[in-house]
């Protein structure tokens, strides 16, 4: 079928309508300016198109536009750009002003206002060519690096012990002066070079920094760093050659860094003022600048001048109009197809589109929504897959442009003027179509995923932007299959407004067998059908799953089916979120008004391809379980599990009502999809002032462990401060700088260790009461596993409370560079065994970020990040990994994009490297036993585990990259309560009356006549009657506890000491391995109690030490 046909039958389904029905007519505003590339045929035939249409046009260009959008004072009137790839900087505040009025635009090419241009000497510049200028205008020296003396300067780096030269010598260049020479020998973290204090670097007036600088042929990118007198940081970073460049920074191109001493700076408004700069910083730094750890660097930066910006009063930045603008809303794709949407009448086009990402589709009609998007030509493949949308629109019914619709077609300016005469129409009905402004805003029923016996419930949600009331009537079809099971009829007059109050139509409730269903709604003027939506839900049985359809852990491996089985994953949001602001239409991707089944189905079935197996989500809400069941249906029968966060399971904020009515609502115990709970999302307590509010279980701590304050004081060698009479935790200085403090600090990492790993034996039992099935686990890698820069964020250590889950999750972000580097990940891999008992390891996450080049060179180092982390995990033989994350394409706030799937569902080159490992990844495989140990202590470094990793990461490279399996052990690996060594947390002599550092334990429950007793608790029991005890307590140390049948030296005992009754001793039953639980039988703690008496409860390893918890009781007589 011929393009020209095609358009001809499309159209006359858009246009019958209109061509019919009497409505006002809107002006429409042509801009008539001849930007570059525009095409002078599709202007000339839209502008005869419209002429001969019912539409009234004005056209303007582009140094009258703003005048004239100002002129627009009331709603309704449509601007047109014919070439929307460009935009006047002055007529900018106009549109914003013109469209929140309730007027609509329609843009044609793209991105829409990619290029925002002022007028000077009679010619457009873009922000670019206005830079140009800059940099040759005359300026105030801030740093002359001939008459620099560098002594002043200072290095910071992550990394001191790697050598870093910095000399000025001559430029090489004639109209280069002198230049700061900087070599890196090995980048690990960040590398800077640091100005003393500059007295007012930036004259009144002035606040452009100006600068030459080049790279060496492996230095992609360089950071120049402004901090103002209040310490705000403020980072510019530009992109390097080998030949020397000048460049231009202007106080928008430096962004805030939060890691800084500043208050209530770095908010959305805030920006940097070179008014209050005072010192300046150049270097490099992973996460800020694009290059790979691990390896040299080199740069040279000359003449920094301060220079007055001409140009400071234009705004070059785009306008925020979601689907439509800035350009990382959108994505470019290869239309092989093009389709008008609710048809299947498709026509080969093949040709490059501007598509938006697809955005809340309109489905649902539980609650009204805030706006639509509304495909009206989609972009296909070759295949017939959907790629985009080559024309939408998109509908405002709240909020600041409420009762404002906008609309974009994505052909290029020379497939334009090719097809002009096709085109036009479409143009011409879009225009139409928003004068009428009559719309669904959103219909369908009232949930994507029911469960049987509940009634579906149909709706729709009617908006009409125009001027005088209308008739409508809606109608649903209800179908399964080729079988229509349910239709119903709704009628209203819709009168005008600005979107904010659309008019309600009810169709029929009705409750439907399990099955798959498709509700389509569509909306009359008359016998006329103006607007459709349509979608696919279900209705679901339940059931607890079979054993075999679970993952389970057995032998530190998964098992589904009776076979090994091991995670390929990804962390998972679908492709339609990308580019989206939080603080304007972010909602959660499971909420009804995003959840698109079509594009979700659409990813699993890739994933599917790639041969992953489970994707990592967040389900926040109740709100979101129907699209949470639905999710997990798809999942199961594309083979796929679903790891993921919930909201009420984290130890610092445990609210079991919460998770409860979480995990109720989207019926996850009834899933087989459903793989593990992650109960924490990179769990970490935080800096110094979030670690406060926990002092005073800390000081509990000490006292139970130490028996006073004073006395811990002599055992650590060291007098914390104090505040408010309780003592404090470690500053964030001593947790990453070595001193006096070690084995303060070491106590404190066991008080966490201890407070972490209670916590989650409740959050364990709150889960276990509901879901006896699935698994449980917490996402343990904040700021990446083992990273020194972390440290003073206190991460949660894999070894914290490892006993209640599951299996270890570490992160994978200190990893990088070549396989060498990543193959460090290995040692990461075998703690997390280790210190869980050998529990599977499951890497949470790992992925780097291709933003802002988003190039093949790009595009390729993110391959090999994939295929080193992949054949680390492999070599390490961890039992899983999820990368991060799936949607390519920018995610805000982070400034970031991570994604292994292009915006328009197609894979990256990471993607396909999944799905080339897949078959080895998926492979049964056996855990080799070591051939070679390391020994390591975590309490030798202030940084913990990070300490650990640093000092012994390269050595484990060695010894792997020389055939070698290495295990990690401690001092009381293989040891027991009789023979391990006896010495206290820190390293210092066991004095017996500080805490042994390999006996540790934790109680289960503590029941006094048959009543579960916690510490500090007072129990009433009648007086004259015997006490009983029966506890069950977990070790939490190494050393396998002997049962005191089996050993008479360090035998294993409750003990309860009264000053009453002394001490008692009641035997555990049987030998304790790490991390396993021992029970101790009920016995008689009193035979009578006739007196008030306080009880402490702990563990005792005979002739050796008390150690573990500390449970105190008041037993209080009464009569009977």
């Amino acid at each position: 079928m011929k393009f020209s046909i095609f358009l001809t039958l499309c159209l006359c389904l858009i246009s019958a309508f209109y061509a019919q029905s009497a409505f006002a007519v809107a002006k429409v505003i042509i801009l008539s300016e001849s930007f570059p590339k525009s095409s002078q045929r599709f202007y000339a035939t839209l502008k005869d198109g419209i002429a001969k249409s019912d539409l009234h046009f004005e056209e303007t260009n582009g140094t009258a536009l703003a005048a004239h959008l100002k002129s627009e004072t009331g709603p309704n009137s449509i601007l047109v750009l014919p070439n929307a790839r460009y935009f006047p900087t002055e007529a900018k505040q106009e549109l914003e002003a013109f469209l929140k009025r309730g007027n609509h635009l329609l843009a044609i090419s793209g991105p829409a206002f990619k290029n925002m241009v002022c007028r000077v000497d009679n010619q457009w510049l873009t922000r670019d060519l206005a830079k140009v200028e800059l940099g040759y205008a005359p300026g105030e020296k801030i740093i002359d690096f001939a008459q620099q003396d560098m002594n002043t300067w200072k290095r910071v780096s992550g990394s001191m012990d790697n050598p870093t030269t910095y000399n000025v010598e001559p430029s090489g260049d004639p109209e280069v002066p002198d230049a700061l020479h900087v070599k890196i020998s090995r980048l690990d973290n960040w590398d800077t070079i640091v100005s003393s204090p500059i007295e007012q670097p930036f004259p009144p007036g002035f606040d452009t920094t100006v600068f030459w600088a080049k790279g060496g042929p492996d230095t992609p990118e360089m950071a120049i760093e402004w901090r103002e007198k209040d310490g705000s940081r403020w980072i510019g970073v530009v992109k390097l050659t080998t030949e020397w460049v000048r460049y231009v920074l202007t106080p928008d191109d430096f962004k805030y860094w939060p890691d800084n001493p500043s208050k209530g700076r770095g908010g959305s408004s805030d920006r940097f003022n070179p008014a209050n700069a005072q010192i300046i910083s150049l270097g490099l730094a992973t996460g800020i600048t694009k290059q790979e750890a691990g390896k040299s660097y080199e740069f040279w930066i000359a003449d920094i001048k301060a220079v007055k910006n001409k140009f400071a009063s234009e705004d070059f930045n785009p306008p925020v109009l979601e689907s439509l603008s800035p350009a990382y809303k959108t994505h470019r794709t290869i239309a092989a197809k093009i389709e008008l949407a609710g048809t299947t009448r498709q026509v080969p086009v093949a040709t490059e589109i501007v598509s938006p990402i697809f955005r809340a589709p309109g489905f649902g009609s539980d609650a009204a929504r805030k706006y639509r998007f509304v495909p009206v030509l989609r972009a296909l493949d070759e295949n017939g897959e959907l790629r985009g949308a080559a024309a939408h629109l998109f509908v405002n019914a709240a909020d600041d442009y409420a009762g404002s619709v906008w609309g974009f077609v994505g052909f290029d300016q020379d497939f334009l003027d090719r097809t002009a005469d096709q085109t036009v129409p479409l143009v011409v009905d879009m225009l139409k179509r928003m004068n009428h402004g009559v719309f669904f805003i959103n219909a369908g029923v009232d949930k994507v995923a029911y469960i049987q016996g509940e009634s579906s419930k149909c709706g729709a949600y009617v908006i009409n932007l125009g001027s005088e009331p209308t008739d409508v009537h809606v109608e649903w079809i209800i179908t399964s299959g080729n079988k229509v099971v349910s239709k119903s009829n709704a009628s209203a007059n819709v009168a005008p407004n600005r979107g904010n109050q659309p008019a309600f139509l009810e169709g029929n409730s009705l409750a439907l067998p399990p099955g798959e269903y498709k509700v389509s709604a569509t909306l009359y003027s008359g016998e006329t059908p103006i607007d459709e939506i349509s979608y696919e839900f279900r209705v679901l049985t339940l059931g607890s799953p079979k054993d075999e359809d679970v993952v389970s852990v057995r032998n530190g491996d998964f098992y589904l089916a009776g076979r090994k089985w091991y995670a390929l994953g990804m962390n998972y949001w679908p492709t339609y979120t990308g580019g989206m602001e939080h603080a304007r239409n972010w909602v959660h991707w499971l909420e009804p008004e995003q959840y698109n089944p079509e594009i979700v189905e659409r990813d699993l079935a890739l994933a599917e391809k790639l041969r992953i197996n489970l994707l990592s989500i967040q389900y926040l809400k109740t709100s979101q379980a129907p699209a949470m069941m639905d999710f997990l249906t798809r999942c199961a029968k594309h083979g796929i599990k679903v790891h993921a966060y919930i909201p009420g399971l984290h130890p610092l904020n445990h609210d079991p009502a919460l998770a409860e009515s979480l995990i109720k609502a989207a019926h996850l115990p009834e899933s087989s999809a459903f793989f593990a709970y992650d109960v924490g999302w990179e769990v970490h307590i935080g800096k110094y002032e979030r670690r406060k509010p926990y002092d005073p279980l800390w000081q509990k701590w000490v006292i139970d462990l130490y028996g006073s304050l004073e006395s811990a004081e002599r055992d650590w060698g060291f007098k914390p401060e104090r505040s408010d009479g309780v003592i404090t935790g470690p500053t964030d200085n001593q947790l990453s700088t070595d001193g006096s403090w070690r084995v303060f600090v070491a106590a404190y990492r066991r008080f966490w260790d201890d407070e972490i790993s209670k916590r989650y034996l409740a959050v364990r039992e709150t889960i276990k009461r509901i879901d006896k099935k699935h698994l449980i686990c917490a996402r343990s890698g904040y700021g990446g596993t083992g990273s020194l820069w972390a440290v003073q964020f206190f991460p949660f250590d894999l070894a914290s409370g490892a006993k209640h889950l599951d299996f270890t999750s570490p992160e994978a972000y200190a990893l990088g560079g070549d396989r060498s580097g990543f193959l460090k990940g290995g040692l990461i891999t075998i703690y997390g065994r280790h210190v869980s008992g050998g529990k599977p390891v499951f890497w949470a996450e790992y992925g780097t970020s291709i933003w802002p080049n988003c190039d093949e060179k790009e595009l390729e180092r993110e391959r090999q990040y994939y295929e080193n982390m992949l054949y680390m995990t492999l070599r390490s033989y961890a039992n899983g990994s999820a990368g991060w994350w799936w949607p390519g394409g920018f995610r805000q706030g982070e400034n970031s994009d991570f994604g292994i799937i292009n915006p328009d569902g197609t894979p990256r080159p990471a993607a396909l490297e999944i799905q080339k490992i897949a078959k080895e990844f998926l492979k049964p495989r056996e855990i080799p036993k070591p051939d070679v140990f390391f020994t390591y202590d975590r309490d030798i470094y202030v940084t913990g585990f990070a300490g650990v990793y640093e000092a012994l990461s390269n050595d484990y490279v060695k010894a792997v990259e020389s055939g070698k399996n290495p295990g990690l052990k401690t001092e009381a690996t293989g040891k027991t309560s009789a023979d391990v060594p006896l010495i206290a947390i820190g390293n210092v002599p066991y004095n017996g009356k500080n805490p042994p550092k390999y006996l540790n334990a934790e109680f289960n429950y503590l029941k006094i006549n048959n009543q579960e007793v916690n510490d500090g608790d007072t129990l009433e029991i009648e007086r004259g009657k015997p006490v009983y005890v029966e506890a069950s307590v977990g070790n939490l140390a190494e050393p396998t506890w002997l049962a005191p049948k089996n050993t008479t030296k360090g035998g294993v005992y409750l003990i309860g000491d009264s000053p009453r009754y002394g001490k008692l001793l009641f035997p555990i039953k049987a030998d304790t391995p790490f991390l396993q639980d021992a029970d101790i039988a009920k016995h008689i703690l009193i035979d009578r109690l006739e007196t008030e008496t306080t009880f402490t409860f702990r563990m005792l390893a005979r002739d050796r030490a008390e150690f573990g918890e500390v449970i105190r009781v008041t037993l209080k007589p009464r009569q009977g």
